[in-house]
């Protein structure tokens, strides 16, 4: 055989192997890679469907949860004048030191040590004392609430996608 026959031949048979790689490829692998992605888009729709039906149910009851506290924080913030009276106001007296002491732990900062100035008598009252204190209360359990709510839906998320 001469050799422009050998390489005739060996082109055809490249040629014909190509082909088939080429129908194997585009028939058969891209047929089920795309029975893969369909499946995947459907699984993906389905979970999104549930995420949003486990979104919508923690985000109404953590408007509820929250709602109820304010509500609780604003009853028992109305009640101070009843429980801490104008004279339980004359009678106890707040220092400046407890006032300080109060602001640097919301600020969450250290004190500076106590001084003599620190004994003086403030102007705030024993109801404002009470009142602020509710206010934060209220602040601390709707955080609670909310934090508790993410919690929920941390794990009915991590339930619905192990």
């Amino acid at each position: 055989m001469s050799l422009w026959l050998k390489l005739a031949a060996l082109g055809g048979l490249i040629a014909a192997l190509s082909g088939a790689a080429w129908y194997f490829h585009h028939h058969w692998w891209a047929e089920g890679y795309n029975q893969r992605a369909a499946q995947d888009v459907a699984a993906l729709a389905k979970a999104r469907k549930v995420q949003t039906v486990i979104d919508t149910r923690v985000v109404t009851k953590t408007k509820v949860l929250v709602h109820t506290v304010y509500v609780r924080g604003a009853t028992i913030i109305q009640k101070v004048p009843e429980y801490v009276t104008t004279f339980d106001n004359a009678r106890c007296t707040v220092n400046v030191g407890f006032v300080r002491l109060w602001n640097d732990a919301n600020r969450m900062s250290i004190p500076a040590p106590a001084s003599s100035a620190d004994e003086a008598a403030s102007p705030v009252v024993l109801s404002d004392v009470e009142a602020e204190h509710s206010r934060e209360a209220t602040l601390c359990h709707t955080n609670d609430a909310r934090f508790r709510e993410l919690q929920a839906w941390v794990t009915r998320t991590h339930a619905q996608h192990p």
